[in-house]
Parts: structure tokens; sequence; C-alpha cells
């Protein structure tokens, strides 16, 4: 079915001759020839506002305001490492791109971390490239799919820390809700930034840590007092708030 937004995958390069789906590197479906990607959604007449974010070190947030107070979002760039692994591209968006067309409720969207696991709707939307064991120079999948290609699985699951659908809590660290709704101080209001971790899935089924998404946090901030789209400091940096995260501004 078709909607409007705005579809993302990235690669290891660039080849003029070749279609859009086809570029060179591309995340492949588990199984299959095509490129899986993400989706940001964006209302037909454009939304409310949007905000772009660059850290300066090429990592990429893009969000936008589809409706008062509902966000969508996409991003890029590439990881904080957790040691040393060839790979670190990243890319994001809200939805898979199995489910582009599918619209549900806006708030839905409002429910989760970006890249933090599964689209709120099914399928993947967060991809990650890294070298794991035997699984090399593909992407991993973010999220707990773990058989359908059309939903965006590649081959080799990743998982973030956040709060979320099928997370293996017995296999890494967890920021449970309880955790979570605590991370703004009662002291003096602060709001914490909580970084989002992912983990890839080993060859022997455990886990190892990656490393983390630069530039944005989980945060509860929008929860305790702190008004959508607004901005503070913690030392030299100013952040934005969104529904449960925040984002690096400069």
């Amino acid at each position: 079915d078709p909607a409007n937004g705005i579809g993302i995958y990235t690669g290891t390069g660039h080849s003029a001759g070749a279609a859009w789906h086809a570029q060179p590197g591309g995340p492949i479906a588990n199984g299959k020839t095509y490129t899986v990607g993400a989706w940001m959604r964006c209302p037909a007449d454009g939304p409310v506002a949007y905000h772009f974010f660059d850290d300066g070190a090429g990592n990429i947030l893009v969000v936008t305001e589809i409706t008062a107070g509902i966000f969508s979002h996409m991003g890029w760039g590439a990881a904080e490492k957790a040691g040393s692994w060839t790979g670190g591209a990243y890319f994001f968006g809200d939805k898979s791109s199995y489910m582009s067309g599918a619209v549900g409720a806006y708030d839905s969207l409002n429910a989760y971390c970006p890249a933090s696991h599964s689209a709120y709707n099914r399928g993947i939307a967060a991809f990650v490239r890294a070298d794991v064991d035997t699984f090399t120079g593909k992407w991993l999948s973010v999220g707990s799919e773990e058989s359908n290609g059309y939903d965006g699985y590649t081959g080799r699951r990743c998982d973030a820390d956040q709060e979320g659908r099928d997370i293996p809590s017995d296999k890494i660290p967890r920021c449970a809700a309880n955790f979570m709704a605590r991370q703004t101080s009662s002291l003096n209001a602060q709001a914490n930034l909580v970084p989002i971790r992912w983990y890839a899935k080993r060859d022997d089924g455990g886990y190892s840590l990656l490393g983390r998404i630069p530039a944005i946090y989980a945060s509860n901030a929008a929860a305790k007092g702190y008004a959508l789209g607004s901005t503070f400091a913690i030392g030299a940096d100013t952040f934005m708030v969104f529904p449960n995260f925040v984002a690096l501004k400069s």
C-alpha cells in the first residue's frame, strides 16, 4: 500500500548505473536478493515541523513532527564502538520498509527510542554493519525478528538495551521502565542521558556489546516536565527533548 514518507538505506558505495534499490553494499533480506531498509513517515501536506541534527562526526538525525506532539524520525552514521571490530555504519527509521504502507496510530511512534528495537508495528527499522564471528560483510538487523526476510531480517540479530518487545534480558543488561522512570533528578530536575547500546548475537547464541548510537540518548525528560522541542544544557552541550529521547543539538 502507498504511504507518504521517506525510505532510507545505506550501502558501501554508489553506482550511477544501478537502480536506487540496488546500490552496492546495502542490507539484503535473509535468503533473498532484494534490499531492505527503513522508513520515516511524513504527511502528504508536510510535517508541522522538522529538525535536523549533525554532531559534526557524520551522525545525522532527522525528526519530523507529524502532527502536534507526535514525532517520526530517521538517521544514519557510524556507531561509537566498544572495542575493535570491522564495520560500524548504521541507519534507522521508525518503520520497516515492508510496513511502510501501513499507517497505524501515530502516537504509537512515541513509544520507543530511535534504533532501539523492531519497528512498533512489526519488522526491522534499524541496521548496523558489523562482522560477527562467521557473519561477515553484512548488516545486522536490530530487533526480535529472526525468520522473515521481508520483515527486514538480514540473517543476524542485534538488540538494544532499551525497553521493548522480546529483548533477551537474560543475555543483555536492560534499561527497564522503572529504571528509566528515575532518570530525572528529584534534587535539581536535571534529565540524565542514558546511552542506547547495541548488542550483537554471536554464533553460539550469546551476545556481545557492539557500542552505542552517538548523539542520541534515552531520556524521560518529556514525562518529567520538559516541553517537547525544548532544550537544556549539560556543560557545553545543548540537547533537544523528544518523546523518550533527547538529541545533541550543539
